[in-house]
């Protein structure tokens, strides 16, 4: 399962990237620039909602002390490092069963792009478009991102392996 999110790392993060999220990596892979990097960090946190200002602040808090205590060369292996999909695409051609949910106002990651990349290779895929959906689906959107992620995995555990 997807939630806004990478199908892999690599270069697919400059396929799938928004602008926006592609002009926060200096600032996150920075190791000599603490204002970049704390401006990127508080950026990036705020990217991932569609109203910020109406996100309880000690969320946010977490979110940033997360990201804050991990440094630039972790984050480059987050976003960045290279992984070879093969044996993914090969599962997926075997059936192994994929969900993605998107939101049609993610300001991080261009779905629409993910989609395209997982499509030939997965047998079974389910895509969901939460519309005003930001990259917090799960957040922002509870109960339908449950109902969707309930549902998906009731209909896969049904099925025999």
């Amino acid at each position: 399962m997807y939630v806004a999110g990478l199908p892999y790392t690599g270069p697919a993060i400059n396929e799938i990237g928004t602008p926006l999220i592609l002009g926060f990596l200096p600032g996150l892979f920075s190791t000599d620039d603490v204002l970049l990097s704390q401006r990127s960090r508080i950026a990036f946190v705020d990217s991932l909602f569609n109203e910020p200002d109406t996100v309880p602040i000690s969320l946010k808090w977490s979110l940033l002390g997360t990201s804050t205590l991990q440094n630039p060369t972790v984050s480059q292996l987050v976003l960045a490092r290279n992984q070879d999909p093969g044996k993914l695409f090969e599962a997926g051609s075997k059936g192994l069963p994929l969900l993605v949910i998107k939101g049609s106002l993610d300001k991080q990651v261009q779905s629409d792009m993910v989609v395209d990349i997982v499509k030939p290779h997965f047998k079974d895929l389910e895509v969901y478009s939460v519309h005003g959906g930001s990259h917090t689906i799960f957040y922002e959107h509870q109960e339908r991102f449950v109902r969707v992620l309930t549902g998906f995995a009731s209909r896969v555990f049904q099925r025999k392996f």
